[in-house]
């Protein structure tokens, strides 16, 4: 007996520890993981293992009404630069097609995937949609195109989070086209995470935002910062994407620090489905120069859209590494130049998080501005692994206006005389020659039609139709533009433009109540202004897809009269943009 007392006293102590250290033992499994390769016919199996199942003739294929007039339909993608498997078949039609998906209460993740590219018949920016899961609208006439023309992608992937009530068994995500339109959707996946991970319901007692369970998240940035992407594959069981890139940093000098054969301590407040360990075993640091440090931030500029709520959440891990002593840190986190709170790190490996609530209903940019300010400590300086960012749901919504960026930092506010042409040629150098040739010509063709046309009846469409690009952008009939602008209404003027042209706010009723801006162009026949401000427009806009230049939704041509369609911006036209509001 006293031979066996060692060995069974080891397995009493083994048996004590282990419940500590369970919760570092595996990462989180989801319970309803769910990956839809729509418009597939077969289950394929991507490269981080997973697999995804097509939606044709399966479980998940859409639940359509059997009396659908344009019943849903695939496709098989024409494109060769994506070899991704999950965008070589779409789903698309020009009705509404549902999904229905069984699933456990809960919050869940939901994924979007989209390639906007031309199929037979449905040219790629005819596609204008939106999709709503349970009672949250997600998207909301959504161009496809446009978000990825603007973002210089060939694909769109959005992330979503929602909860899904106690007595819900399934969660239903709608496809709706708008009128004379299609939606479609490459893929979807629906993934169940941790009750706490991100919600925390106000039981709870947390003095850290409380997301309920009433409220949806939509992604906006997830960084792992001085390390490397981080693959779904390689998350901590939800297939969570950590981009590896410096993009946003502001700060000239910063160090990235990676030690990747650290053991991360995971604790009860922190489990180890937080974030993976790449992202607790790398950072940002401003490095050990205390004088340098005293003087400067750890800053980022992080683009978001202004009308709702943020969820910021950091995450921090002072990890060993050999070049730098493990020394407290204490540092001042700044957001939106507001001091919001003081983070005091003094313990090695352990990681944690804070989640800050951001509100930006308006303001000048649409950025969240974080700073990092070291206060006097052993260190002098900052640490910083990673971040998420995500809007929160105004009731059900989360969609925002397809993107109209701001002009770009190198392109000067000029004066109220400066000339639009030359502004948009400084822009697009490249192409300033081929343009003002085009121009030319086309103003020729215009004035040569319009004799021709002057006598004909109402509504007939005119010779310029053959020029104009009608599979770039969407024509508008006058009784649309009227109808839109409550018959040119004095209540929907936003603005008059040196007697050259007025803008109205137009509310496209049968299409969801789609706001845009409506730029009805007066034509002086001394000088043809009008016409060549129209011509101009039309085809600058329609052919450059940029970041910098304001989204053309199409025009109309009728009854004699030149309106051209843009999306509305709430903080101004593109017109303040260059000469200011004034």
């Amino acid at each position: 007996m006293k031979i066996l007392t060692p060995f069974f006293l080891f397995f009493f102590l083994l048996l004590l520890l282990t419940p500590s250290t369970a919760y570092q033992s595996s990462y989180y499994i989801p319970v309803d993981n769910i990956a839809v390769d729509c418009g597939g016919i077969s289950a394929f199996t991507d490269t981080g293992d997973r697999k995804w199942t097509g939606d044709v003739a399966t479980n998940f294929s859409p639940s359509e009404p059997p009396n659908t007039v344009n019943k849903s339909m695939v496709k098989s993608s024409n494109s060769n630069t994506n070899n991704d498997p999950l965008y070589k078949t779409v789903r698309l039609s020009r009705s509404p097609f549902p999904y229905s998906f069984p699933v456990t209460p809960g919050p869940k993740f939901i994924r979007l995937y989209f390639l906007p590219e031309n199929f037979d018949e449905f040219h790629r920016f005819d596609a204008f949609f939106t999709v709503q899961a349970a009672q949250f609208t997600l998207l909301k006439n959504f161009r496809a195109s446009l978000v990825a023309d603007f973002s210089n992608k060939s694909f769109i992937a959005r992330e979503f989070c929602i909860h899904v009530p106690g007595q819900a068994s399934k969660l239903n995500i709608t496809f709706t086209p708008s009128l004379d339109s299609y939606a479609f959707v490459n893929g979807i996946e629906v993934v169940s995470m941790p009750e706490n991970l991100y919600y925390s319901p106000v039981k709870q007692g947390r003095t850290t935002p409380v997301i309920g369970n009433n409220i949806a998240l939509e992604l906006y940035h997830r960084k792992n910062l001085g390390g490397e992407d981080v693959l779904p594959s390689q998350d901590s069981g939800m297939y969570r994407n950590w981009d590896g890139s410096n993009l946003y940093i502001t700060t000239k000098q910063v160090i990235p620090i990676q030690n990747d054969s650290v053991s991360i301590n995971y604790t009860t407040t922190t489990p180890n489905f937080t974030a993976t360990d790449s992202v607790y075993q790398s950072a940002i640091i401003l490095g050990t120069n205390r004088t340098l440090n005293s003087k400067q931030n750890f800053s980022l500029k992080l683009p978001v859209d202004f009308g709702f709520n943020y969820l910021v959440r950091l995450h921090f891990c002072q990890i060993h590494m050999d070049r730098f002593q493990e020394k407290e840190r204490i540092f001042t986190v700044f957001i939106n130049n507001r001091n919001i709170a003081v983070v005091d790190i003094d313990s090695v490996n352990t990681p944690f998080y804070k989640d800050y609530n951001v509100p930006m209903a308006t303001g000048n940019t649409p950025f969240i501005l974080l700073d990092l300010h070291p206060l006097p400590s052993e260190s002098f300086d900052v640490i910083l692994n990673g971040y998420e960012v995500f809007k929160q749901s105004n009731g059900t919504n989360l969609a925002v206006p397809n993107p109209v960026v701001a002009l770009a930092p190198e392109v000067k506010r000029v004066a109220k005389n400066s000339n639009a042409t030359a502004i948009i040629a400084g822009v697009c150098s490249s192409m300033g020659f081929a343009i003002l040739v085009s121009i030319v010509g086309f103003v020729v063709i215009w004035k040569q039609s319009k004799k021709k046309t002057k006598k004909r009846k109402k509504k007939k469409k005119t010779r310029e139709d053959n020029w104009l690009p009608e599979r770039r952008c969407r024509i508008f009939t006058f009784k649309e533009i009227c109808k839109a602008t409550d018959n040119f209404s004095k209540e929907r003027e936003i603005k008059v433009h040196r007697g050259l042209s007025v803008i109205y706010k137009g509310i496209f009723e049968d299409e969801g109540d789609l706001t845009v801006a409506i730029k009805r162009l007066k034509d002086l026949p001394e000088s043809n202004v009008g016409e060549q401000e129209f011509v101009r427009e039309i085809e600058v806009l329609s052919e450059i897809r940029h970041l910098n230049l304001v989204s053309l939704i199409g025009y109309c041509l009728e009854n004699q009269e030149m309106f051209i369609v843009y999306e509305f911006m709430v903080n101004g036209t593109f017109r303040d943009h260059l000469y200011g509001s004034a």
